[in-house]
């Protein structure tokens, strides 16, 4: 019966709406950005809105790296044509000015396709150590390592993004590229982590919703075949794991 319920409430509620959590001001350090998966971060100038980073941890260089959706700075560099769309700022931290840059990025236009592996949406940043505090918690999600497969069909899963903050939900559908959702996420959320309920593992990121928002399910594309793709290269990022 409590199952029961906790599917009822995913699917017509959100959950634990929470702030996106900063230093408190007693612990900052001054001219720092405090960045974890679900945080707001901007591209370029950072005029044209913002997006969520998915996660923050090191590559196999020791180099501080994180995660979003590609289609973020696509549209700073060929919407909105800045010149400097591959900076990036902390969107709660603005004293500490351009905080890292985008190595690389993938977007092959609009929402990705069910079954294409090829279809990526996704950015790599590597963020300058001195500047950045890295975070495992942002607002009420907890990042507690990779998935290794995507969640199962009527599974509760949860997202935390820059402008929604934490909702969760039960998955509609899912293969092992795909995730979809009733984890509700509006304009702001994309990139916004996604984890499992039952353990705050990391299964995908939010690519964006598949209609109007809040009443139709949420599309997130799989981790996994990311971070593969990310090996591949054997760049900025390959070996990525998560802060602990």
């Amino acid at each position: 019966m409590k199952r029961l319920k906790l599917m009822i409430t995913s699917v017509f509620a959100l959950a634990f709406i929470g702030a996106v959590s900063i230093a408190p001001a007693s612990s900052a350090l001054e001219g720092k950005a405090y960045i974890g998966g679900g945080s707001g971060i901007k591209f370029g100038a950072g005029t044209n809105g913002a997006c969520t980073l998915t996660t923050i941890g090191n590559d196999n260089n020791g180099d501080l790296v994180g995660i979003t959706a590609g289609h973020c700075p696509d549209a700073a560099k060929n919407i909105y044509n800045d010149p400097n769309y591959a900076n990036v700022t902390g969107e709660n931290d603005p004293d500490a000015g351009v905080i890292g840059e985008v190595v690389y990025y993938k977007f092959s236009g609009g929402f990705a396709n069910y079954n294409d592996p090829a279809n990526r949406d996704y950015a790599v940043i590597k963020f300058d150590k001195t500047k950045v505090v890295p975070l495992k918690t942002v607002g009420r999600t907890t990042i507690y390592g990779i998935a290794t497969k995507t969640p199962s069909w009527m599974s509760n899963v949860c997202k935390e993004g820059r402008s929604s903050a934490q909702t969760c939900g039960i998955v509609t559908g899912a293969n092992q590229y795909v995730v979809k959702s009733f984890a509700y996420a509006i304009t702001g959320d994309s990139g916004g982590p996604l984890v499992n309920a039952s353990d705050g593992k990391l299964v995908g990121y939010v690519q964006g919703s598949e209609g109007i928002p809040y009443l139709s399910a949420t599309k997130s594309l799989a981790i996994q075949p990311v971070l593969s793709d990310i090996n591949s290269r054997a760049g900025v990022g390959a070996g990525f794991v998560p802060v602990q």
